[in-house]
């Protein structure tokens, strides 16, 4: 939240991998109001809307690579615990709109899911400054070893 605390409330995010609706919950409880998510799994979304009883209307079932949803109004795309697990991950970024905000994270350990994960922020930089102008890369530990990387920069 320390990179989207100074936005206006009204910024329009579009969150790919919403899964069970929880950044979209916490969004809702700082007052953003515009905001859409959607999701390959739909058992996720289900969960996104248990978990967002007043905001419903704000899940979808998608596929990244296929939807409308990158074709409409947005300000921010919001993208965590998503790129790790696509072959295409720098083809999905490419569907965003140029000059758009993007809070993306990904992490520093293997997983049997994941087809990437970066040892350093440098190699972080290194995949993603392609697609992306990176203001800052944050680093949240999960535990001593494991972490994520939180990339906050806009779109080529």
């Amino acid at each position: 939240m320390s990179h989207l605390k100074d936005l206006n409330r009204e910024t329009q995010i579009l969150e790919i991998g919403c899964g069970a609706g929880q950044f979209a919950n916490m969004l809702f409880d700082y007052g953003f109001s515009n905001y859409t998510g959607f999701d390959y799994a739909a058992e996720g979304v289900l969960l996104a809307k248990g978990n967002n009883p007043k905001h419903t209307d704000c899940f979808f079932v998608a596929d990244a690579f296929q939807t409308e949803l990158l074709n409409q109004d947005y300000d921010l795309i919001i993208c965590f615990e998503v790129l790790e697990h696509i072959q295409k991950d720098l083809e999905l970024l490419n569907r965003i709109r140029p000059g758009t905000k993007m809070l993306l994270s990904v992490p520093n350990f293997n997983d049997p899911y994941h087809v990437r994960y970066f040892e350093n922020e440098q190699e972080v930089q290194a995949r993603y400054s392609q697609v992306m102008r990176i203001f800052k890369i944050s680093v949240a530990m999960l535990s001593q070893t494991n972490c994520l990387y939180y990339i906050w920069g806009e779109k080529l």
